[in-house]
């Protein structure tokens, strides 16, 4: 006789059974506290009542959470076998398997439920892969314009603590505007996978492998998903924490040495591909990637091997963020390899130049130069989020900005060159910045000295122009935009040399 079994287990010997089984289910698992034959059932809260046991489901799904698959399945079916065991709320435990259809093929017969079951550490199979031949439009400036990239594309972004790429507490009041113009919450189109610091060390390992085949699922449905990992650090440090419990041997500040093939095996994932079934579909997966390493220090293993996997950087500056430079994207050092991106670093360096050289200094072209950088940066390059105005750009207006801009340029540069080989009076940077006008009052922004030609007021402008105007409105402004950039820099260098003297 068992000393350890009570009066009531003789009377209801199915606890001890079910207790029994329970512990087999759970050899494999994270060991357990020792199993007192008991009523209780090993965590599962039970009652006696007409020679039956009424199981509380809320104690068994509490039971069950963190449990994988396998075994969660297991525990379900030992209780659907079992007649004498009811829930005590009476809700069937199978109603998750409901069948929604029934195929039959030569003579045997499938049903298939909503439920479907995968590993998740291993991808999805499809038809085949594609191309990348889409571009993923984000209406950030510095995104679009400078670092591109595509439908199933790969992209990291480290960045130090505070600089703008960790989803905030407004998120679910977010709305995103629908092709036919009505706006929808972005909660109603996201999937949220948690992946908190006191879950257990193999959940918050295996919650970035959930998360993409999620994604998968959405994927082979014909969808284009973007899959976000915030941040891939976290899920590093439960790999770490993992490899130092089975006693591996460490590498680089203590990461396993095989962080850089767990990586590239969670990214390669990403792609555009022809999915399998009928009828024909593409979809794809978009994997961006947060990092977050100590200091901001890019030379942190999880960083370096991120970066060595994907096509798009996006590195985030904290002085940026510190100035309040949002997107805080340091344009320097970011990168795309999906395509020739214009690389702005000989240009918005002059910037910097004003540190160590005094502007009189510096020749009329670069000072030209150095205005136009210091517009791309303050006014292409930074936006504001919280402007109905400055919240999305499509990318016909960043086009047309930059065209803007580029004009100028090139108009300033050919009008002080010229003016260089031609006698009589020059035309120098300062008698281009004093050509300025006074305008009125424009959407609560007061336009003064504003010139005509000049991108001290003129250009800035440009991104004050609200998208909710259509595409055409927004179009015809920045042509007569350019058209008055022409107009004035011809009717400058036609000009008598003593009305230039008197300017």
């Amino acid at each position: 006789m068992n000393p350890n079994k009570t009066v009531e287990d003789e009377q209801h010997p199915s606890i001890a059974a079910v207790n029994r089984r329970i512990q087999w289910l759970s050899l494999h698992l994270t060991p357990l506290p020792p199993l007192q034959y008991s009523p209780q059932l090993n965590m599962l809260t039970c009652a006696k009542s007409a020679n039956k046991l009424e199981v509380d489901k809320a104690s068994l799904k509490s039971y069950m959470r963190g449990k994988n698959r396998e075994t969660q399945e297991k525990i379900i079916e030992f209780f659907e076998s079992r007649p004498d065991l009811q829930t005590s709320v009476g809700i069937p435990m199978k109603e998750h398997k409901d069948n929604v259809l029934e195929l039959e093929f030569q003579g045997v017969k499938k049903q298939i439920t909503m439920l479907q079951t995968w590993p998740v550490r291993t991808p999805r199979p499809v038809a085949s892969k594609l191309a990348a031949d889409t571009p993923l439009l984000t209406e950030q400036h510095v995104l679009d314009a400078l670092c591109p990239s595509v439908l199933g594309g790969t992209w990291a972004i480290p960045g130090a603590f505070g600089c703008g790429k960790t989803v905030l507490m407004d998120f679910p009041q977010l709305t995103m505007t629908l092709p036919d113009g009505h706006e929808e919450s972005v909660m109603k189109r996201t999937t949220l996978v948690a992946n908190t610091l006191n879950m257990p060390v193999a959940a918050r390992e295996a919650s970035i492998y959930t998360g993409i085949t999620i994604a998968e699922y959405f994927r082979d449905m014909g969808y284009n998903v973007s899959m976000m990992a915030d941040s891939t650090s976290r899920w590093a440090e439960a790999l770490h924490e993992i490899s130092g419990r089975l006693a591996e041997m460490p590498a680089d500040t203590g990461y396993p040495s095989y962080l850089a093939a767990r990586l590239a095996s969670f990214y390669e994932r990403a792609g555009k591909v022809k999915c399998l079934g009928g009828p024909e579909r593409t979809g794809s997966v978009t994997i961006v990637g947060a990092v977050s390493p100590p200091g901001g220090d890019f030379s942190d293993p999880v960083t370096s091997a991120t970066l060595s996997i994907v096509q798009v950087f996006w590195g985030l500056d904290k002085k940026l963020a510190q100035r309040k430079h949002f997107p805080s994207v340091n344009w320097l050092i970011s990168y795309s390899k999906y395509s020739g991106h214009w690389n702005l670093s000989m240009t918005l360096a002059g910037i910097f130049m004003v540190t160590a050289c005094w502007k009189d200094a510096l020749a009329e072209t670069d000072k030209i130069t150095l205005e136009t950088a210091e517009l791309l940066r303050e006014d292409y390059l930074a936006q504001n989020a919280f402007t109905p105005y400055d919240k999305f750009c499509p990318f016909y207006k960043s086009v047309w900005m930059m065209r803007s801009i580029v004009h100028f340029n090139t108009l300033a540069n050919q009008a002080v060159e010229k003016a260089a080989w031609m006698d009589g009076q020059k035309i120098t940077y300062s008698l281009i910045k004093h050509r300025r006008r006074v305008f009125g009052p424009k959407e609560g922004v007061m336009m003064c000295l504003i010139c005509p030609f000049f991108p001290s007021t003129s250009h800035r402008s440009q991104k004050f122009e609200d998208p909710a105007e259509g595409e055409e409105a927004l179009v015809a402004k920045f042509k007569k935009l350019n058209e008055d950039l022409t107009a004035g820099f011809r009717a400058l260098e036609d000009e008598p040399d003593e009305e230039k003297s008197k300017r």
